[in-house]
């Protein structure tokens, strides 16, 4: 499995931790779904050199702007709609990496560990401030 990480955090902060646990590990940080999506589809793009493997591991926030703090969520801005993308985009493929959802909000990430589980996908659930 590759070192190769995919990190969705709206947290400055917590971009910096994992940077700090990671070091010069390959992790590649997105901070919205929109900038996750053109990492998995540059990803893709680059699928082609047998010298990839993908991912080994993809870190998964789901609050991800300040509207989930109070309640006015928007599917297609959280990481539900996230793991849709992971789901698609490793649909066909042989290994999956394994996510780690990171989340406080404990009913939306069981939602996206169940989904997950259910197309292959090797879950944990890790909350942290």
């Amino acid at each position: 499995m590759t070192d190769r990480i995919l990190i969705l955090d709206d947290s400055v902060n917590r971009h910096r931790l994992f940077r700090a646990i990671y070091g010069a590990r390959a992790a590649v940080h997105t901070h919205t779904v929109e900038r996750f999506r053109e990492q998995l589809d540059m990803f893709a793009d680059e699928r082609t050199s047998p010298d990839l493997e993908g991912f080994g591991v993809v870190f998964l926030d789901h609050d991800l702007t300040p509207q989930h703090y109070s309640g006015d969520v928007h599917d297609e801005e959280c990481g539900c709609a996230a793991v849709r993308l992971l789901v698609a985009h490793y649909r066909g493929e042989p290994t999956r990496p394994r996510v780690v959802l990171h989340t406080r909000n404990g009913s939306a990430a069981l939602k996206m560990q169940r989904e997950l589980e259910a197309a292959g996908f090797p879950v944990s659930c890790l909350p942290f401030e």
